[in-house]
């Protein structure tokens, strides 16, 4: 008898049971209703941007799915506090590049508006891409001031681009067969 295989074995067990109905409500935000969302992290004007860009990172996906509730309630339940504030400063750095970019408010954007900012922050060399990772890896706090302002906007962009990914592989749509 192996009790400590046993104990292994029944932890996990009992982890899975207490961990599995949050993870499934988490999931289950994907699911869009006709209801108007009341957000837990983002603000209204937050959310209607991060709807563009999603529309723009899944240009070909047409489906009843709220991705941006989805990432709203990741970035509230998984992120911590000091990271949702670095989210927050990231999204304002982006409004503020928007703005320069393209003399124009970010609530009166358009999907083509996003998608051009998008392209002029993704289209780069791989050597460049390279040194914003490098750049993203490091702690902000340790950053030269010249080099937050560029952190601040990649971290926005990369987090809402990796959590609208991770909201569209665990989604239904994405798991039924063709």
């Amino acid at each position: 008898m192996d009790r400590r295989k046993a104990l292994k074995n029944m932890s996990l067990a009992i982890g899975g049971f207490v961990i599995t109905p949050s993870i499934l409500s988490v999931f289950a935000s994907c699911t869009t209703s006709s209801v108007d969302v009341n957000y837990l992290f983002l603000s209204k004007e937050q959310s209607f941007v991060i709807d563009h860009l999603v529309d723009v990172i899944l240009p070909i996906f047409n489906a009843n799915i709220n991705h941006t509730a989805f990432i709203d309630k990741m970035l509230y339940h998984t992120v911590s506090k000091e990271n949702q504030q670095i989210f927050k400063a990231g999204y304002l750095e982006f409004e503020k590049n928007y703005q320069s970019l393209l003399n124009k408010e970010v609530l009166k954007a358009n999907e083509s508006d996003i998608q051009t900012v998008v392209e002029e922050y993704f289209s780069i060399s791989e050597q460049e891409e390279e040194a914003i990772f490098n750049l993203l890896e490091k702690d902000f706090s340790l950053l030269d001031e010249n080099q937050k302002l560029e952190y601040l906007n990649y971290y926005f962009l990369t987090n809402v681009r990796y959590y609208c990914l991770l909201g569209y592989c665990t989604s239904e749509y994405y798991q039924k067969p063709i």
